[in-house]
């Protein structure tokens, strides 16, 4: 099963109105299921039973939601913690780093400095990817409604010392497979 189709066996994700779920509440789930499909190298982790940590850099646009839906919330046998983060250096201890679509024009910036740590960073646009975001969440607009997917960029997967399970690519709308002058696909 997909992560599309895995978050769809979770949650309603299909059209994103004001009386169904929210474009946060697709986010925060997206986030929690990442989880389940990166690889981290052995060294991300102090101990074997320690958490997983989604991080949000800079204003947090998912209110109480993150904290919710990870609330309680396991993966990979760890079990899965919220920060709201005060500054890169707190970023750095995380695992999952969201930066909200707000936070532009420091996004280039914040992902060169995790890029080459163990820390999966997630765009909130899609060209997030472009400014070296290995994950990106993101709107699309089609015939039935809109809806939350997501992008991927091998290359930064492969800098921060992560692997993307083959099992979450199929689910993508967008991935970068070769660095930045070289034929990516749409």
């Amino acid at each position: 099963m997909g992560l599309a189709e895995a978050s769809a066996a979770t949650l309603p994700v299909a059209a994103l109105t004001s009386r169904e779920i929210t474009e946060y509440e697709v986010k925060a789930a997206y986030l929690l299921r990442f989880t389940r499909y990166i690889e981290w190298p052995a060294g991300a982790f102090a101990a074997p039973g320690s958490p997983i940590i989604i991080g949000v850099l800079g204003r947090n646009p998912f209110g109480q939601t993150l904290t919710k839906t990870v609330q309680a919330a396991t993966s990979q046998g760890r079990p899965v913690e919220f920060r709201q983060l005060g500054d890169l250096a707190e970023a750095k201890a995380c695992h999952l780093v969201f930066v909200s679509r707000e936070h532009e024009r420091e996004e280039a910036a914040w992902f060169r400095e995790l890029s080459n740590l163990p820390v999966v960073t997630v765009a909130d646009s899609l060209d997030g990817l472009t400014r070296g975001a290995v994950l990106s969440l993101f709107v699309e607009d089609r015939a039935g409604g809109a809806r939350v997917v997501f992008g991927a960029s091998l290359p930064a997967a492969r800098t921060a010392g992560v692997q993307l399970s083959a099992a979450m690519l199929p689910s993508a709308r967008h991935i970068i497979r070769e660095p930045a002058g070289k034929k990516d696909s749409p």
